[in-house]
């Protein structure tokens, strides 16, 4: 019987050994986003709903592309949503109205992540919005690049596209933080 009974501890043992390990490692990887406040965001390139014409972070703010027509460094207001996510139906108009007070010194922009063009197309439709809209099928910026795995997420860039100010979720009276911080990185 002992010999039966080793044989069967010995799986059980592994196992909480390894449950053990696992939970003993540090979260900081799983808890850190990607980016952080203070830190220069990599350009990127992802095509507007609906024409497909590709919207480049560069155009907007940071390091300017190269062989390019100097164009004005805005501030940028990124805000990361999916076609499900209740806050982002919230949160998206609260922003976008104080963001016509912005005047051409900033621009908001949608970045929809996950998506499919018809699942935004029937967003759109229950959520009439004038703002340009990204799409980021695959996540490959928005969760890879920026570790945005919450929603609805914010990310304010200043005209050189350094990250200065990130948020996530949404409940009323958030939208006010952004503008705050946009007004003021629009005098400097």
């Amino acid at each position: 019987m002992r010999y039966q009974l080793s044989r069967i501890s010995t799986p059980v043992i592994a196992l909480i050994v390894f449950v053990l390990f696992t939970l003993s490692m540090p979260t900081a990887l799983a808890e850190s986003p990607a980016v952080q406040v203070g830190d220069t965001l990599s350009a990127f390139m992802m095509p507007e709903y609906p024409t497909g014409d590709y919207v480049a972070l560069r155009d907007l703010c940071g390091k300017q592309r190269p062989n390019t027509m100097p164009k004005p460094r805005k501030v940028v207001v990124l805000s990361f949503f999916a076609y499900f996510c209740e806050p982002c139906k919230r949160e998206i108009p609260a922003t976008e109205e104080l963001s016509k007070q912005w005047g051409d010194g900033a621009v908001m922009l949608l970045i929809s992540v996950g998506d499919k063009p018809e699942q935004i197309a029937d967003w759109l439709a229950a959520n009439p919005t004038e703002l340009k809209i990204l799409m980021d099928p695959y996540k490959a910026t928005s969760l890879e690049r920026y570790g945005v795995d919450s929603l609805p997420t914010t990310f304010v860039l200043d005209r050189q596209g350094v990250l200065r100010y990130t948020h996530t979720g949404y409940k009323d009276g958030d939208e006010l933080a952004v503008d705050k911080i946009v007004r003021e990185l629009l005098e400097e």
